[in-house]
């Protein structure tokens, strides 16, 4: 959803190859970006030489334990956090893997320390750590802050991409037990 506000607001965004295997694994139902290739940048990509210069002014997606590799390079971030068990069950329902209920305990702590290895690199000009809820609440509110951070876009056409009925993993409607 970020990317897909990000992309809204007038910043481009970087996407996989829509013809790659990966991005063919999903149906489109509630996953953005897939008729135009997914959002997530892959790990085999970050090492290549020349990432991330020559993505230079676009927006990139990457999960949480690949900020731990980003090369030098300079960078506005926006953290977008999310209730641990929504992703967990997000995970496994789109990729059938169980990221098992130690990932949902330590979450905040993962999310803590990419926060305080952000803030040592000297290439980051800015974190804003966002919560997915905060999004759906109050998109405009929170594209203004991303405006004030630099980011090159207009917010309140950024938040006419939320839509919150197309989350597909919330709180209120998650599967106790799975």
């Amino acid at each position: 959803m970020m990317m897909e506000c990000i992309a809204r607001g007038g910043v481009e965004v970087v996407r996989s190859d829509p013809r790659d295997a990966w991005a063919r694994t999903f149906d489109g139902a509630g996953y953005q970006g897939n008729a135009n290739g997914l959002y997530e940048v892959e790990m085999a990509e970050m090492r290549r030489p020349g990432f991330p210069r020559w993505h230079d002014g676009k927006a990139i997606k990457l999960v949480l334990p690949f900020l731990s590799y980003l090369a030098v390079h300079a960078y506005r971030i926006v953290l977008m956090t999310r209730d641990p068990e929504e992703i967990r069950q997000s995970y496994q329902a789109a990729f059938r893997v169980n990221l098992g209920s130690g990932f949902v305990e330590r979450y905040p702590e993962l999310v803590e320390e990419a926060c305080q290895s952000l803030s040592n690199r000297h290439d980051v000009w800015s974190v804003r750590v966002v919560a997915a809820q905060d999004v759906w609440g109050h998109p405009t509110a929170i594209f203004r802050q991303l405006v004030k951070d630099g980011w090159p876009l207009d917010p309140v056409q950024a938040a006419s991409a939320v839509v919150p009925s197309r989350v597909r993993f919330r709180r209120e409607h998650l599967v106790v037990g799975l």
